[in-house]
């Protein structure tokens, strides 16, 4: 009695919209989770069998992207979040993986327009930081540094600091570069890289003692660049 109780609930269920959508919200989740654990092809396998159920739920869609940029297959993962963004244009995460993904294929005209709305949707440090990335990529330093320079208004991420110093770098600007460093190894003083990167600044300006100095914190913290660090030290340092 009760198995039989039991197949018509799932009878039922299997015909219900509602109990449908319910399965739709659980395939999704699960498929998002399985993302997050790493376990891609069963993801994209659950996320897909929602979408048979739902094409037009947005946020399979967007689960569905997610995974194929770790997949990735970027060119798919754009198809996606395309999907996600005409049946929710104010789903702002979709906009930003979109551009991530479009960057990747070194499309950056296409990736800044997406990262432009992003910002739109949503003003915040990361979003900003996103996009100057996109300029970075486009040459466009000066709009870079603006872009960085907002994001750490917002929130003084050590890391803000370090790409707006390579945008100063790149304009020649190596002691904006070097405050930069040293703004981000205040916030974390244990990251390594932005010791090696000052080193690098004040050898180009011939500062060698202060190189050296930051070359050597740098090895002590375990550079992976151990071996070229070691040449620097050898040429320069005593």
């Amino acid at each position: 009695m009760r198995t039989l109780l039991a197949i018509l609930a799932l009878y039922l269920c299997q015909t219900s919209a509602i109990c449908q959508d319910d399965n739709v919200v659980l395939l999704t989740n699960q498929g998002a989770q399985l993302e997050q654990n790493g376990e891609l092809q069963e993801s994209l396998e659950i996320l897909n069998e929602a979408l048979r159920l739902d094409p037009n739920y947005g946020s399979a869609h967007y689960n569905k992207g997610v995974t194929l940029m770790g997949m990735a297959d970027n060119e798919a993962a754009i198809a996606s979040f395309t999907q996600a963004i005409e049946i929710d244009s104010g789903d702002v995460n979709a906009y930003v993986n979109r551009a991530i993904c479009f960057k990747n294929i070194s499309d950056f005209n296409t990736a800044l327009k997406d990262a432009n709305m992003a910002v739109e949707l949503q003003l915040n440090d990361e979003n900003l930081a996103s996009r100057a990335g996109i300029f970075y990529s486009l040459g466009k330093y000066k709009q870079a540094i603006t872009d960085y320079t907002n994001a750490i208004a917002l929130n003084p991420n050590p890391e803000h600091y370090t790409f707006r110093a390579f945008c100063k770098e790149e304009l020649n600007d190596l002691d904006g570069a070097i405050l930069d460093y040293s703004s981000a190894i205040k916030i974390d003083p244990e990251d390594f890289r932005n010791y090696y990167d000052r080193g690098n600044a004040y050898s180009s300006l011939g500062h060698f003692d202060l190189a050296c100095a930051d070359w050597k914190i740098a090895l002590e913290f375990g550079n992976p660049r151990e071996d070229e660090i070691a040449g620097y030290t050898n040429e320069h340092c005593k």
